[in-house]
């Protein structure tokens, strides 16, 4: 049995999906895919399973969906933002009539799921939030699969990222998505990124930028490094950068690590 309503189409970001607590939430899960991801297929039983598992039960859900190709990386970073800022007060969105949300309601917990790029600009978002004195921001908590904090090798690896790609696609595909240049180890995007953090949380009471990371095994498209503070790290065997976030009802590994943070 189902505990949530929905799915409800979400206007916000591009395919974007929710589904609503059908008592009063205390949480808010937001799933934020990565490069060349969509806001429900990366995320394969996911769906269908934080509608079934009893601790979603009182937590709002959404799979936000945006350009990740086109669109440089501070440009998804306001993006995501803007979302959040929107979602965390559920009755800003569309299918808040249906719903009996009291004056003043506030989340107890924010919980951000990434996937490789959407890591970077979660954490990017959490920056500028925390630049925009959101209030929310101390409420979030961070679950990142195969994060792409220090980089990826996208050009070296087109047959993960882009399915049935040629080679002709590969060398047009650099120039034309800036979202590349941004995700070269070393970029000017990530070296900021981790300055920046680490700022923050030498200066302290900046758990929002602290992440539970979950690598895969046989990731041969992100560095898998550690990014300043975040929790240790661990795995999941016999996965790769693109199947690392994608339980499945037998293999519910993915859904374990997210259910640490409810």
């Amino acid at each position: 049995m189902s505990n949530h309503a929905g799915p409800h189409s979400i206007s916000l970001g591009e395919n974007s999906i929710g589904f609503s607590s059908y008592g009063l939430p205390k949480n808010l899960v937001v799933f934020v895919h990565g490069f060349n991801g969509h806001a429900i297929k990366t995320w394969n039983a996911f769906p269908e399973l934080i509608q079934e598992h009893n601790s979603f039960k009182e937590s709002d859900v959404i799979f936000f969906g945006y350009d990740s190709l086109k669109t440089q990386a501070s440009n998804m970073k306001l993006r995501l933002f803007n979302f959040i800022d929107t979602a965390v007060d559920p009755t800003r969105m569309e299918y808040a009539i249906q719903r009996d949300i009291p004056s003043g309601f506030a989340y107890d917990k924010v919980v951000i799921v990434a996937h490789s790029l959407g890591a970077v600009i979660t954490r990017m978002a959490m920056l500028y939030a925390k630049a925009k004195g959101s209030p929310w921001l101390n409420k979030c908590k961070l679950v990142f699969f195969a994060p792409a904090h220090f980089g990826s090798r996208i050009p070296e690896n087109f047959k993960e990222c882009f399915q049935g790609v040629t080679s002709l696609f590969q060398s047009f595909a650099v120039t034309k998505y800036p979202i590349i240049k941004d995700l070269s180890e070393g970029s000017q995007i990530l070296t900021q990124l981790e300055r920046n953090s680490r700022t923050l949380l030498d200066v302290g009471n900046a758990d929002y930028l602290r992440a539970y990371v979950v690598w895969a095994s046989n990731d041969i498209v992100v560095v898998n490094s550690s990014f300043c503070d975040d929790y240790p790290e661990e795995e999941i065997e016999d996965t790769t950068h693109t199947s690392v976030c994608k339980p499945t009802q037998e293999k519910l590994n993915a859904l374990t690590y997210v259910l640490k943070c409810m």
